[in-house]
């Protein structure tokens, strides 16, 4: 039988599922340098022999533990720009309180500054994770309620950032409130300057007369 159809094999896949279960809860519980393959195989009930075969280094097995639990959820946009920059925080914001994600993220962020794989990882996950982000500052852009110039890369780090410096960093709580508040500050410093009219013949009959009448006066 070829390779091509050739069946998954259903043990090998519980067998990963179930490394990679035990990874992500170690990582949370210990850090990253407790993900050992010692480790993994007390926690998952699997000898070491089968960690070999799926990954031939801890760091493997590491990396496709991030990239598993690091796969972001996104809303469904509704065109409505504010509500939509809301609801998708917000979905960002309750991964930030997962006690799996935070740790990964940290995880990720560290060993991305010397380790290839995972800054390939990290920059794959960076830009599927802030997708519906940048087109819904898009279609602002597109509809005329954000400035033509908006830098929509630049835009997510100001709606991201703060999330992230205050879980990581700060150790604030982040509440529903704050996120709506950040939204608003960020749309009102992107918004696109309100066009006046420079046509006279535009005013109203109203506005007319009553320069007609200060005119006289």
């Amino acid at each position: 039988m070829s390779a091509e159809l050739r069946r998954p094999d259903p043990r090998r896949a519980r067998s990963r599922a179930a490394a990679l279960g035990a990874a992500r809860e170690i990582l949370a519980a210990e850090g990253w340098d407790a993900v050992t393959y010692q480790r993994v195989a007390e926690q998952s009930g699997l000898g070491r022999v089968t960690l070999y075969r799926h990954w031939p280094h801890p760091s493997c097995l590491l990396h496709d533990a991030i990239a598993e639990e690091a796969t972001a959820a996104h809303i469904e946009p509704t065109g409505d720009l504010r509500a939509d920059l809301i609801g998708e925080l917000e979905v960002f914001r309750f991964e930030l309180a997962d006690r799996h994600f935070a740790p990964v993220l940290a995880t990720l962020i560290d060993r991305a500054e010397w380790d290839r794989a995972f800054h390939d990882l990290k920059t794959s996950l960076v830009r599927q994770a802030t997708t519906v982000f940048r087109a819904v500052l898009r279609a602002g852009v597109t509809a005329g309620s954000l400035e033509p110039e908006t830098d929509v890369d630049a835009v997510v780090a100001e709606l991201v950032g703060p999330l992230t410096y205050r879980r990581l960093v700060s150790g604030e709580a982040v509440s529903g409130g704050f996120v709506e508040s950040l939204v608003d500050d960020v749309l009102a410093a992107h918004a696109a300057p309100r066009q006046s009219d420079p046509n006279p013949h535009h005013r109203t009959e109203v506005e007319l007369c009553s320069g007609h009448l200060e005119g006289r006066g």
